[in-house]
């Protein structure tokens, strides 16, 4: 993985801790700030405080079900942002479908296979990182036409009088000849 001057945080959500332990296991020592949660509100909450680049969020867990989970970090403003990864062992395309219509980038089935995982982590943590980097660029750009349209507003104002004054006498030499 490349050294980037960003760690990514990556939020694990997941109400069976042996499943925690091994995403935590998988993912450790790569560079990423892991955080984790057992349930839609302690999820929510890191969410909003953590602002993650990317949840592995379960489907299936007691109360607030993933799927909800989901449209709440895509409604908020503040978390809206994240990638959300849904892993379930709800394999069915309905449940597929529904983790897509949610608001999901991917979904992986589980048992999960570690390499699954990572590159499926990888090439979204890729996408967040090029969606950040377009949108800096895209403000770089913004401020300077900004900056530029000031230079020719102000240039303008300012060439005006002596412009004028050329004008004038061009416009007096040529009545003369």
């Amino acid at each position: 993985m490349d050294e980037h001057p960003y760690q990514e945080t990556i939020l694990l959500v997941d109400d069976a801790p042996i499943t925690l332990q091994l995403l935590h296991q998988l993912l450790s020592g790569r560079g990423f700030a892991l955080r984790t949660a057992k349930n839609s509100e302690d999820a929510l909450r890191i969410a909003r405080r953590e602002r993650p680049d990317l949840i592995l969020l379960d489907i299936v867990m007691p109360g607030v079900d993933g799927f909800e989970t989901c449209r709440r970090l895509k409604a908020d403003p503040t978390t809206r942002q994240a990638a959300v990864i849904f892993m379930s062992s709800l394999n069915d395309l309905d449940n597929k479908v529904q983790g897509f219509e949610a608001g999901a980038v991917d979904y992986i089935t589980k048992p999960f296979e570690a390499p699954e995982v990572l590159a499926r982590v990888n090439t979204h943590l890729t996408i967040q990182r090029l969606q950040r980097n377009l949108a800096e660029a895209r403000d770089r750009a913004a401020a300077a036409t900004r900056a530029k349209r000031r230079f020719l507003a102000n240039m303008t104002h300012e060439m005006r009088p002596p412009l004028t004054v050329l004008i004038g006498y061009s416009e007096k030499l040529q009545g003369e000849a």
